[in-house]
């Protein structure tokens, strides 16, 4: 089940970037953002269409990704050497060509039961993080034989968060279907640079640790349980991400009390979108890097670890942090307030003493809606790391939810171990080997190399 690169090359803007374009500023929200990229690929099933051409699809992929970049033009650069500024002068995306010598549907099969299967399905090799040569935006399109593609796009974060890396590939699709897109606003300069010292940088992989990672399905019958069982307890309505969530951080907890003995505080870290929710009014489409990162956190107390008490944990803290972030009047005190949440999440990710996870969140992202020309996917994934996070989507059909979470492999045991977590499991195993590529195997990471510089 070998992947075979075929081609790479660089995919430049249609249109030359102007010269007042150039040299794009970057934000504290940028200077602060996780030195990574971010890798998302979605799979393409042609079952009962007809197909097009491989070459065809391809160039017409290229000609609507060189289209797009003319709008995203700061994702075709390179960061300048002192990393405060974009050098735009259509340096271009990597896009790797890749053929799969296997059917999608034999690999959704196979990957089930061995997700290192999916690595060959994101581009490798993009670069050194620090260096003003590494481009900001990989791609690689793999053909399967069935004629099914998996589109993957790896984004660095240093310039684009969940929504900016979501809306360009969600704009590249409408490109090459429709052949227009709208502008964004890139309007950035009430947010300047600022000096960002007194932050610990993210804590490394737990040495010699196995992780593990599993996907595990709520789907809506599940979510409307947890609700029901949650609803009057709480003194509001709980959305299904709250649900969901708490019911995962429920399961680590009680499993780190397997290891550990006692109960231990645990923190779960969540980035909230800010675009709308400052009086500053960031614009809906703005470009780059808008968003919050913040500590839910649990204090270890036996009586506080019911599913609706950590549900109230969650909603307090977005609850508190978006009043917060309401109060914020000008540019300083915001940074102030980003600034501070994000120093505490790393004193308290460094605290051995405290477990700590990262949450990521991409429901009501309109994922699912991204359409080539060819239907939409019938799978998106992103990478797996060697850390502790639970990322959740919405299904397909918007109702539930799949959460795919990386752990340690005795977390995993004992969260696998909870009976809600359990029933998602279960109701995951049922799709292996289905054409639709719900995968729920597991994806093992010691040491391996990541995608993450």
């Amino acid at each position: 089940m070998d992947v075979q690169i075929l081609s790479s090359e660089f995919i430049k803007p249609s249109a030359p970037t102007t010269d007042e374009k150039k040299n794009y500023k970057v934000t504290f929200f940028e200077q602060l953002a996780p030195k990574m990229h971010i890798p998302l690929v979605y799979f393409f099933s042609f079952e009962g269409q007809d197909t097009v051409e491989n070459a065809g699809k391809q160039e017409k992929l290229k000609k609507s990704l060189s289209e797009t970049l003319t709008v995203f033009y700061p994702l075709a650069g390179r960061f300048a050497n002192d990393g405060l500024s974009v050098n735009c002068r259509d340096q271009g995306v990597l896009y790797y060509v890749a053929k799969a010598n296997v059917e999608l549907a034999e690999f959704f099969s196979e990957v089930n039961k061995n997700l290192d299967l999916l690595n060959d399905y994101f581009p490798r090799d993009i670069g050194a993080y620090n260096s003003s040569t590494t481009p900001l935006v990989a791609v690689q399109v793999t053909t399967f034989e069935c004629g099914g593609v998996a589109v993957a796009v790896s984004s660095s974060h240093a310039i684009a968060d969940g929504f900016t890396g979501c809306t360009f590939i969600s704009d590249w699709a409408a490109m090459s279907k429709l052949g227009t897109i709208k502008p964004l606003n890139y309007e950035r300069s009430g947010f300047p640079t600022k000096n960002r010292d007194g932050i610990k940088p993210p804590r490394g992989w737990k040495t010699g640790a196995k992780y593990v990672t599993k996907k595990f399905l709520f789907d809506g019958s599940a979510v409307s349980s947890l609700k029901a069982k949650v609803a009057p307890k709480v003194a509001h309505h709980p959305s299904k991400v709250e649900v969901t969530m708490a019911c995962i951080w429920r399961g680590l907890i009680c499993a780190s009390r397997a290891i550990h003995g006692d109960l231990r505080p645990s923190v779960m870290s969540l980035t909230m979108n800010l675009r709308g929710r400052t009086p500053m009014h960031i614009p809906s489409d703005s470009f780059g890097n808008c968003y919050i990162e913040f500590p839910i956190k649990f204090m270890g107390e036996e009586d506080k670890m019911e599913l609706h008490d950590l549900v109230a944990l969650v909603r307090d803290a977005k609850k508190n942090t978006i009043a917060e972030c309401e109060k914020a009047s000008n540019p300083d005190e915001l940074f102030s307030l980003v600034f501070e949440n994000l120093k505490e999440v790393r004193e308290i990710m460094h605290d051995d003493k405290v477990d700590f996870y990262y949450l990521s969140s991409l429901c009501r992202f309109p994922l699912y809606q991204a359409d080539f020309g060819w239907g939409k996917p019938c799978f998106i994934t992103g990478d797996s790391v060697p850390a502790e996070m639970v990322a959740l989507k919405d299904t397909e059909c918007g109702t539930g939810i799949e959460a795919k979470v990386s752990v340690t492999e005795a977390d995993m045991l004992g969260l696998e171990a909870d009976p809600d977590v359990d029933i998602s499991l279960a109701k995951e195993r049922k799709k292996e080997g289905t054409a639709k590529g719900f995968w729920g195997g597991v994806y093992t990471r010691g040491q391996k190399k990541s995608q993450h510089n």
